[in-house]
C-alpha cells in the first residue's frame, strides 16, 4: 500500500480505524499507565467517569522530572496543573520567621498535587 492509498483509506474510514487503535492500545498494559489510571481513581472528580475518558487523560499526559531541590511551585504562585508523583519524595513546605523552612508533608509514589485544579 502506498502513503497516497494509506492517506485515501484513513479519510474514508476514520472512525473505525480510530475505534480499532483504540481498542489495541487498551489492551496494552504498560505499568506506567496502570500507575496513572489507579493514580487518577484515587480523585473523587475523575469517579464515575468513563474509562475512555480516562485512559484519554493518562494519555495526554506530560511527564516532567524536576531535579532535587528544585521547586514545583513557588509561594502565592496559582497551579493549574495536576501532578502525580511518580518517583522519588516532594516536600511540601512553608517559610517561618527567619527564613526557617518548615516542611508539612511529605509526598510520595502515588501521592496526587492540586487535583483540585479541575
Amino acid at each position: 500500500m502506498t502513503e497516497l492509498d494509506f492517506i485515501e483509506f484513513i479519510s474514508k474510514y476514520p472512525v473505525q480505524i480510530e475505534n480499532k487503535l483504540r481498542e489495541l492500545i487498551y489492551q496494552y498494559q504498560d505499568p506506567l499507565t496502570l500507575f496513572l489510571l489507579e493514580s487518577i481513581d484515587k480523585i473523587d472528580y475523575f469517579r464515575g467517569v468513563s474509562e475512555k475518558t480516562k485512559r484519554d487523560i493518562v494519555y495526554s499526559m506530560n511527564p516532567i522530572n524536576y531535579d532535587k531541590g528544585s521547586l514545583i511551585f513557588k509561594p502565592g504562585e496559582e497551579a493549574d496543573c495536576m501532578f502525580i508523583v511518580d518517583s522519588g519524595v516532594v516536600e511540601m513546605y512553608t517559610v517561618m520567621d527567619k527564613g526557617v523552612e518548615f516542611i508539612i508533608d511529605r509526598l510520595y509514589k502515588g501521592s496526587i498535587i492540586n487535583h483540585r485544579a479541575f
